[in-house]
């Protein structure tokens, strides 16, 4: 059986959902804030939960629907 691996997702926005893009962001002061406090592992999850997946955004000027950014993945 083949295995399948994510590498790269796509995300279409709109106006004001910048805490999308930040909550996908890596986390360094959560990664500073860890190893201060000797959590030298969940530091490092973090770092490799942020570095497993590309991910982009797009942001649709006006809501179109899924089917226009779905379309056109090629041009991303």
């Amino acid at each position: 059986m083949r295995r399948f691996r994510i590498e790269h997702i796509i995300i279409v926005t709109g106006k004001g959902k910048n805490s999308i893009e930040d909550h996908f962001d890596s986390a360094p002061a959560l990664e500073r804030f860890l190893e201060e406090r000797g959590k030298k592992d969940q530091a490092e999850m973090v770092r490799k939960i942020s570095n497993m997946v590309q991910v982009s955004y797009t942001r649709q000027k006006v809501p179109l629907g899924l089917a226009t950014p779905c379309s056109s993945r090629a041009t991303l």
